[in-house]
């Protein structure tokens, strides 16, 4: 499965009545509540084995699944699939 459609599935898991593909305010059009940012934020982590930094939990992170932080997990999964790195890597989204 691609990374971009398992990163729809946990945000369908957590509001399945929201339209992940097309939406773009997901944040700034309050569509995601704050629990489902923390919910989201974990569920991330824990399906690619990232941690995501407080300083990158600004709306613009997390609008639409075209938003910096999924275009970064996503290349970041594409990049580092296959190869050896330590738990809970930290990345800078900036």
């Amino acid at each position: 499965m691609e990374t971009k459609e398992t990163i729809i599935e946990i945000l369908e898991e957590i509001r399945p009545d929201v339209d992940f593909e097309n939406e773009t305010s997901l944040v700034d059009g309050n569509v995601l509540e704050s629990f489902d940012i923390v919910s989201l934020v974990s569920e991330l982590s824990d399906e690619f084995d990232i941690t995501i930094r407080p300083k990158d939990l600004v709306p613009e992170n997390f609008n639409s699944v075209d938003a910096k932080l999924f275009v970064f997990t996503f290349s970041n999964s594409f990049l580092f699939s296959g190869t050896s790195w330590p738990t809970n890597k930290h990345f800078p989204l900036s």
